[in-house]
């Protein structure tokens, strides 16, 4: 099951995006004779590409956008959403600080709203992820069933215990735990365990928290993108047992 709306849903986009759009298919009414299917919902991204979401995926994406407390928790401090910016880069209460900002292994977690951060998309995280080998050997290649000629960007390795230690360190999961089969949905080998990417540019995510609260074992921080409009968001964080914080949901605030 996966409850994703892809790529780059009311975050900062310092590339040029559109915004996303969501559409729920009408239920028109049936005649016995006619199949009666149940709704499902239609989600076009910022890239045009649409994909459904089923009506018991639609209705746990309500739930979850139902539980955001909404001002009934504890509102945190100004020195709370400084220690979480500190933690996390891709956090800000400042629109200055876009301009100089780069690209850290924590904005992955900003390119798709989830209900559970194991139903991120593994492939546009990794994709624009920071970093990566560019020594890539035609051996690699031929395993791949690439041809270095037809492939005009950037082609980039990462090894996968970079992508491990992300994932463990930013949400507290393995690869393992994802809904996708990390082997099968990116351009993996076994051979040298790492992840394969053709990359042609930068994709630059950052979260504006306008506000924040601390509601029982979890904190929400109500904003969106710094510049753009995409629609606001809301960025679900537990406390890290290890020190800093790590992701849990990413929900459209206003669905």
């Amino acid at each position: 099951m996966k409850l994703q709306i892809k790529k780059i849903v009311a975050l900062t986009l310092i590339t040029a995006l559109s915004a996303g759009v969501l559409t729920l298919a009408a239920c028109k009414g049936k005649t016995q004779d006619e199949e009666i299917t149940e709704p499902e919902e239609t989600i076009v991204d910022d890239f045009g590409e649409a994909e459904t979401l089923s009506a018991a995926e639609s209705l746990q994406l309500k739930a979850a956008i139902e539980a955001i407390p909404n001002g009934a928790g504890t509102p945190l401090s100004q020195a709370e959403l400084d220690d979480i910016m500190n933690a996390l880069p891709c956090v800000t209460m400042d629109w200055s600080e876009t301009e100089s900002y780069r690209p850290t292994p924590d904005s992955r977690f900003l390119l798709s709203h989830y209900v559970d951060v194991k139903q991120i998309s593994l492939y546009h995280f990794i994709k624009y992820f920071p970093g990566g080998e560019t020594d890539v050997s035609d051996d690699e290649l031929r395993a791949l069933g690439w041809d270095r000629n037809e492939h005009y960007g950037a082609i980039l390795r990462f090894p996968a215990s970079v992508i491990r230690d992300t994932f463990l360190r930013y949400a507290g999961i393995s690869l393992d735990d994802l809904e996708e089969d990390y082997k099968t949905v990116c351009n993996y080998l076994e051979e040298t365990d790492a992840f394969y990417v053709e990359v042609y540019d930068a994709e630059i995510v950052q979260f504006f928290a306008n506000s924040g609260e601390r509601f029982a074992d979890k904190i929400y921080l109500y904003g969106g993108l710094t510049i753009g409009a995409c629609g606001p968001s809301v960025l679900v964080l537990r406390e890290n047992p290890a020190g800093g914080y790590q992701f849990v949901s990413l929900l459209p605030a206003n669905w």
